[in-house]
This record gives structure tokens, C-alpha cells and sequence, in this order.
């Protein structure tokens, strides 16, 4: 069986496990006590026969919930090895002290509690029973306030090294949302244990097995139960919903559907404010309603990160807000301006107060989810002109951007963001990194494209149904086949499917329309078996490979050298040819990746670009650029540098060159389509010394050196400095 399978069931299970067996430990360790308590008051042998066995069922559970706990605290910090390394200067404190406190406290008083009574005397028995309901419950603490710090982060700081640290302990452990969480999570356990013992104490009264022993459990269950069940509802379940409420009110919106009822209680606190400020009547309700959607209709990046607590509003958070409010006054004159005015002042903090602070916090925590689904999960599905422009995060009126602007962007990061986190794929991005950098070519290469298309759409003609698919949808489909091809229908289906829902024109999720999708399905696969087309399609795509295979060699040299820290999204590590989720969520082929890292590591640049179509040239590069920048760690640092390096001839704007520290140039090729590695005399001029490019090992000197000099074996370059300026 694959491993990855297996070490994902064998987490599967032990978690499974765990909770079922822990929040039954929890509950029973009170409910022991207290019939221990009971025996000690009224010394009836029916309750001391009732903590015996309870007791020998709560250790049972108690060494399965260690067991299991100990083995998820290790794999904790193997499956999140990049959040434990973030945070374990934080979480670390609690898990440790569940770890090795609690667990002590726990396994010393069970001890005593099962095998001592006899020489601890009834009072001292009682006590131990006491003082391991007490270490369990603990225990319980440390785990939700490991929790609630991840949901309500205090207490800390964040290091140079990007990771966060603890500041104070004491804010950590009586973290407010632990409070409420553990007030909770405890009633649930004993509702667990409660119900346990009920229904045991069914069990012995129906089979009229030790009766009197089973009326009194299912007595006890029923009662402890019943209370436990109210305390669930309230206080404890009214005060976790309404600390979500207050500092993560879009969870619960997104829980609840309630993205309609949050904008509708902006608006109430609006109408609260009018005993504060003079609010004329163009703020009613309604009216603010259309104003706030609008707002945020218009909203141009997710979120503001305004702090009313303190007053901070950025210059670029202003202008936003700004711009947000420009363009919706644009596209409703008629509502009246004062409720524009009001909503600024709110958002721009000229208006302060308690209400006032609640309408910014919960403004700012809707933009972003109305954000992504009104944009990435809608309009990127729509506005097809260059689908490789509809990324996460990206702007579908961007075309790309000047050298200088690139170089003035990465030298902003360099001050501001050093540790940022570079990436080109995620789980989340519409289409794999190298499907989407071939689909950007077809931007150099328009007439050309356009032709195709055209009679492409000839070909396919017949396949078309009743006017389905619309022209947006096969327009969408000819892009996607140029960016992923060769492709199998097995494959474009699913992920032509999910684009028609998603743009939601002609179907959608909540509403979808069989007959649409059926003729969508269709017409894909008669476009997939069409010999005469696919054949044409092939012809187009064959120019683009190589264009294609450098401009990954240089987007990726790019991110693993520009200020900011790298990330590899799993399967990226090859040619990343995918289409949306769960295309890109397919199993990663670890082994093979394995293999040829072991055998890359001993090729020359001229036998991985013979097997190119491996995916062997980005390995060779990502193998060779990480192992550089683990030696050369402080030219890539908060410390490192940035400086930009100029190339001169006639193709200089199509080449970006930048340096880091003192040690390393970074030569890469952009708009590379016709090049062919003619660069017409374009040079660039290195610094002093003596640089070796990390992937031909060839050395060059210092001064003017020709483009098609410097990427003679490779098609990009990174150099480094040997020795000192000479």
C-alpha cells in the first residue's frame, strides 16, 4: 500500500480514537469524584461499589487517551512541521505543560486512587479522588488554551526570524476565549460520560442483570446528564457564540448563512449611533444597506487592517477606503451623501467610540469572504480575456508590469516584508503554475491566436448544442486546452464543469441546470475526440513548449532569489501542468520526485534539458538554487540587499537582473517568445570579482558580458561571487 495512504489512516485512526476516548475520560473523572464524595457522606457501600468500577473503566480510558495523545503530540509537530516551527515558541509552553504536568498529576493520583485505599484511609482516598478529577480537568485546560490561542492569538511577539515568541505566559493561559471554550468543551465531556453511564445502567435494568446496580447508574447518568445538557445551551454554549461573535464574526456568519444578517446588523449599529452623532435621515437603515453593499462591491483588495483600538490608520488602508467610497458614490448618485460622509468618517476613524470601533472590526472581517467568492469564486469564471490573469490575489486588468516597477516592488519587500512568503501555486490557485505561465504566451502572440481560435470554433461547431456552450464558456475551454495540452476528458470535464458553475451564468451550485451541463459535457468531449482539431491544437502548442520551459526556469529562480522566502506547492517540483481543485489535489508521485532528485544532482545542464519533458530542468534548478541559498544564507535575509542590475542592447527590456548582498546575481528572461536564444548583442554588466553560475559551473569575470554568453548551456543564471571583489 502507498505510504502516504497508510500514514494518513494511521493519523486518521489514532485521532478518531483520541476523541472518542478523552472527552469520556474527562467526564468520568468527575462523575467518579462525586460518587466517591457521595460514599464519604453517606457511606452507603452502593456508591463505593459504583467508584470502584467506574474507576477501572476511567483507567482504561485514561491509559487509551494517553497512548493516543502522546503519539498526536508527536504528530503534531511532523504534520505541521512548518506551524509548530512558527508557534512552538508559543504553543510549545502548553503542550508541554499537558505533556509532562498534567500527565503527572493524573497518573500519581490514579494510582493512589485504585490501589492505595487500604493505607491512604476514606479521607485521603477521597482527597486522591478529588486531585485526579482536578489533573484531568487540567490537562483539559492546556489543550484549549493550545487552542484558543490559535483562534485568539495574545500574549506574544514576533521574532526577526518571522517566528513568534511568548511575551507573557499568564495572558496565554487565561486567554479569554479559553475561558469560554473550556467551559463548554468540559460540559460536552460530561454529557459524554453522563450518557455513558446511563446507558450502561439501561443496559444491566433491560436484561435484568444486576438491577439494582443499573437503576442506580442510569439515575445518576439521567441527572448528570440532563444538567449537563442545560449547561451546554446555557451559559456556557450562549457565551462561546457570542465570543465568536464578537472577534470572529465572519466564522460565525459563514457558519450560519448569515452574510445578509451581518450587513443588516452594520446597519444597526449605525441606527445606534444616532443619539451620538447627528445623523441626518438619509442613514436609515435601507439606506445604509444599499450604501454598505455597494461599499463593498467596490472594495478593490480583501481586507483593511484599520486598528480603531489604537487610532493606526495606514496611508494605503486610507486610500483604499478612499477608493472603495469614490467608486460606489459612482455607481449610486442617487443615494444621499450624507450617508457616504457618515460611512467614511466611521472607516477613516473620525468618529471613535465603542460602536463605532464594533462597525470597523466587523466591516473589515466581511470585505475579504464577499471578496473571494464575489471575485475569485465568480467574476474570474466570467471575465475570460486571459484566464491566466485570474488568480488568487491577481488583477485581470493587469497585463504584467514595467522593470522598474518589478525592481521598486522587490526593493519594498526587501525593507518592509523580507520574510515574506513567495508562492505561484497553492491548493486554492485556478490552475497549475505552469498552465498558467503557457497561457500568459498567448498574450506575445495575439493575431496568431486569434486566428486559431476562429477556426478552431469552425471545427467544433458541430458539437455545439442549442447554442450551448456560449461563446464565454468555449472561449474559456480553448484557453484552458492551450495551457494544459495533451489533456484527457476525464480530466477537462470535471474542471469545465466546476468553471460553468462557479461563473454562474448558465448554472451554479445551489442552482444548477442538468441540460446545460450535460451539452457542456458533450461538446468537451466530441472537441477531445475531434482528430482534426486536436491535431491543429498540438501544432499551435508545439511552438510554445520551450517559451514555456524558460519562463518557469525564470518565474522560479525568481521566487527562490527575490526578497522573501520560498514556497514549493507539492507536485510543483516537475512541470505543474493542472487545472482547478481537485485537479491540482491529485496524489504527488513522492518517489519518482525521490529518483530524480538522485539523479539530477549528478547531471550536467545538457542532459536535463535532453529530458526536459521529465520536468527535469525545474528540479535541476530548484536543487541547485535552494543548496545555494542554504550556503549563502545571509545574502538572502532581512540583511541581504537588494539591488537592481540594468542590462543594455536592444533586447535589455526583455531580461531581469537584480543582486543580493554581496554574493549573488540573478539573471533571468522574460517575454521570451521569438528569442531563441538570440539576444542581438545584449549585455549586462557584472560587479568586481570572479562569479561561477551555479547550474554550468562556468566562471565569468567582472565587467560587460553578453546575454548570449551567460545563458549559453542554461536559460537562466544565478551567480556567485568566488572569493572577494578583486
Amino acid at each position: 500500500m502507498d505510504a502516504l495512504f497508510l500514514a494518513r489512516l494511521q493519523f486518521a485512526t489514532t485521532t478518531v480514537y483520541h476523541f472518542f476516548f478523552v472527552p469520556l475520560t474527562l467526564g468520568l473523572s468527575i462523575l467518579v469524584a462525586v460518587m466517591e464524595t457521595l460514599y464519604v457522606r453517606t457511606g452507603r457501600d452502593v456508591y463505593k461499589r459504583m467508584t470502584k468500577f467506574w474507576g477501572k473503566l476511567f483507567l482504561i480510558n485514561f491509559a487509551m487517551g494517553v497512548v493516543t495523545g502522546i503519539v498526536m503530540e508527536f504528530q503534531f509537530g511532523t504534520n505541521w512541521a512548518t506551524f509548530s516551527k512558527y508557534a512552538g515558541g508559543v504553543i510549545g509552553q502548553t503542550l508541554a505543560m499537558e505533556g509532562t504536568f498534567a500527565f503527572f498529576l493524573e497518573s500519581s493520583f490514579i494510582g493512589l486512587f485504585l490501589f492505595g485505599e487500604k493505607r491512604l484511609g476514606q479521607t485521603l482516598h477521597w482527597l486522591s479522588a478529588f486531585l485526579l478529577f482536578v489533573g484531568t480537568w487540567l490537562s483539559g485546560w492546556f489543550i484549549i488554551a493550545t487552542n484558543a490561542w490559535m483562534q485568539y492569538p495574545v500574549g506574544y511577539e514576533t521574532g526577526a526570524d518571522g517566528s513568534v515568541y511568548l511575551t507573557s505566559f499568564w495572558s496565554l493561559v487565561l486567554n479569554p476565549w479559553a475561558v469560554y471554550q473550556y467551559m463548554h468543551n468540559m460540559g460536552g465531556a460530561v454529557v459524554t460520560g453522563s450518557f455513558a453511564v446511563a446507558a450502561l445502567g439501561a443496559f444491566y435494568v433491560l436484561s435484568r442483570k444486576q438491577v439494582e446496580f443499573g437503576k442506580m447508574f442510569l439515575k445518576a447518568g439521567v441527572i448528570a446528564g440532563c444538567v449537563s445538557s442545560i449547561w451546554m445551551l446555557f451559559p456556557s454554549g450562549d457565551l462561546q457564540g457570542r465570543m465568536i461573535a464578537k472577534h470572529q464574526p465572519v466564522t460565525l456568519a459563514a457558519m450560519e448563512g448569515l452574510f445578509h444578517s451581518e450587513l443588516s446588523y452594520l446597519g444597526r449599529i449605525l441606527e445606534k449611533m444616532r443619539r451620538r452623532w447627528p445623523v441626518p435621515a438619509a442613514t436609515r437603515q435601507q439606506e445604509v444597506h444599499c450604501a454598505l453593499k455597494e461599499i463593498i462591491g467596490c472594495f478593490p483588495v480583501y481586507r483593511t487592517y484599520i486598528r480603531p483600538d489604537t487610532g493606526t490608520i495606514s496611508p494605503r488602508d486610507r486610500a483604499v477606503v478612499q477608493e472603495a467610497l469614490g467608486a460606489a458614490r459612482r455607481h449610486r448618485p442617487e443615494i444621499n451623501p450624507d450617508a457616504w460622509q457618515l460611512i467614511g468618517n466611521l472607516l477613516l476613524l473620525t468618529h471613535t467610540g465603542g460602536p463605532e470601533s464594533e462597525f470597523v472590526w466587523r466591516f473589515q472581517q466581511l470585505t475579504g469572504p464577499v471578496m473571494a467568492k464575489g471575485v475569485e469564486d465568480t467574476a474570474f469564471y466570467c471575465f475570460n480575456r486571459l484566464i491566466a490573469l485570474n488568480e488568487v490575489g491577481g488583477d485581470p486588468g493587469s497585463f504584467g508590469t514595467s522593470l522598474d516597477d518589478f525592481h521598486a516592488f522587490c526593493s519594498r519587500i526587501q525593507s518592509d516584508w523580507p520574510q515574506t512568503m513567495l508562492t505561484s501555486a497553492t491548493h486554492d490557485t485556478k490552475r497549475g503554475e505552469d498552465t498558467r505561465l503557457r497561457i500568459g504566451l498567448l498574450s506575445q502572440i495575439p493575431d496568431c491566436w486569434i486566428d486559431s481560435v476562429r477556426r478552431w470554433s469552425r471545427m467544433n461547431s458541430r458539437f455545439r448544442c442549442s447554442g450551448c456552450p456560449d461563446r464565454n464558456t468555449e472561449y474559456f475551454l480553448y484557453q484552458t486546452l492551450a495551457g494544459a495540452w495533451p489533456i484527457g476528458s476525464d480530466r477537462l470535464v470535471p474542471a469545465m464543469r466546476k468553471a460553468a458553475k462557479e461563473a454562474k451564468v448558465c448554472t451554479s451550485w445551489t442552482d444548477p441546470n442538468p441540460a446545460f451541463e450535460e451539452a457542456l459535457q458533450r461538446f468537451v468531449e466530441g472537441v477531445i475526440a475531434n482528430a482534426e482539431f486536436t491535431s491543429d491544437l498540438s501544432a499551435f502548442v508545439e511552438p510554445l513548449v520551450w517559451p514555456a520551459v524558460v519562463s518557469s526556469l525564470s518565474q522560479t529562480l525568481i521566487k527562490c532569489t527575490a526578497p522573501g522566502v520560498p514556497d514549493i506547492y507539492q507536485g510543483a517540483e516537475l512541470w505543474d501542468l493542472s487545472l482547478v481543485d481537485p485537479d491540482n489535489r491529485r496524489p504527488v508521485d513522492f518517489r519518482r520526485r525521490q529518483r530524480l532528485l538522485a539523479e539530477v544532482r549528478r547531471c550536467s545542464c545538457a542532459q536535463v534539458l535532453e529530458r526536459r519533458e521529465e520536468g527535469l530542468p525545474k528540479l535541476f534548478l530548484l536543487q541547485r538554487v535552494l543548496a545555494m541559498r542554504r550556503s549563502y544564507a545571509e545574502s538572502f535575509g532581512p540583511k541581504g540587499g537588494y539591488r537592481p542590475i540594468t542590462a543594455d542592447g536592444p533586447l535589455a527590456g526583455r531580461f531581469v537582473a537584480f543582486m543580493r548582498g554581496e554574493k549573488a546575481i540573478t539573471l533571468a528572461p522574460r517575454l521570451v517568445v521569438g528569442l531563441d536564444g538570440d539576444w542581438h548583442g545584449s549585455s549586462v554588466e557584472l560587479p568586481p570579482g570572479i562569479w561561477e553560475d551555479v547550474f554550468s559551473g562556468e566562471r565569468f569575470k567582472g565587467g560587460t558580458q553578453k546575454l548570449s554568453r551567460l545563458l549559453e548551456q542554461f536559460p537562466v543564471a544565478l551567480l556567485v561571487r568566488q572569493g572577494g571583489v578583486q
